[in-house]
């Protein structure tokens, strides 16, 4: 390190002595950058390594806003239809929340506009009554006879998913609509 502060004094970019002008507060001069401290070379150097590391500096500014910006989107509830727009066939707008009775083995049981039957495909059902989102609503399509056996995921508090198959006829029972809020307790 003497042999650098040597080599900079003798060339007049790193003054041995700074001139002290009404500094009282220590018996040491502040040191000054002297406006030749660097050479045209080292300059152009610290103007290259400066542009580089803005780059890099914006590069990671924009991965993380990419990162926030896509993540949680596999959390996020589905948006319901504007209600303006008229709903898909089988998914007419209900009046009061719906209640979802849930058996753990396929039953012959009938669905009203209220209250609907289903058997669980997959997940825990629910000790007691639990309001949940429905999140899809699949295999809607009558079989010979005219009823649909479609297949709803449904989010349940804490994230917990329940999947059920829910055997109704569209002319007499709405399906479940993504989005609509209901009950489900255990049938």
């Amino acid at each position: 390190m003497k042999v650098l502060r040597a080599s900079r004094e003798r060339d007049g970019r790193f003054p041995s002595r700074i001139p002290h002008i009404g500094h009282t507060c220590s018996s040491r001069p502040l040191p000054t950058i002297p406006p030749a401290a660097l050479t045209l070379k080292e300059h152009e150097n610290v103007k290259h390594k400066l542009a580089w590391l803005t780059a890099a500096f914006a590069a990671g500014a924009f991965g993380i806003a990419i990162a926030l910006a896509s993540s949680g989107t596999e959390d996020r509830p589905p948006v319901a239809a504007p209600q303006d727009q008229p709903a898909p066939p089988g998914h007419t707008a209900v009046g009061p929340q719906r209640t979802v009775y849930v058996a753990a083995a396929a039953g012959s049981s009938t669905s009203t506009q209220d209250e609907l039957k289903a058997v669980r495909v997959a997940g825990s059902i629910p000790a007691g009554p639990t309001e949940a989102t429905v999140v899809t609503d699949t295999d809607c399509a009558p079989d010979a006879a005219g009823v649909s056996h479609c297949l709803n995921e449904l989010r349940l508090p804490g994230g917990r998913r329940l999947t059920v198959r829910h055997a109704h006829k569209m002319s007499e029972v709405a399906c479940l609509t993504p989005g609509e809020r209901v009950t489900v307790a255990p049938a």
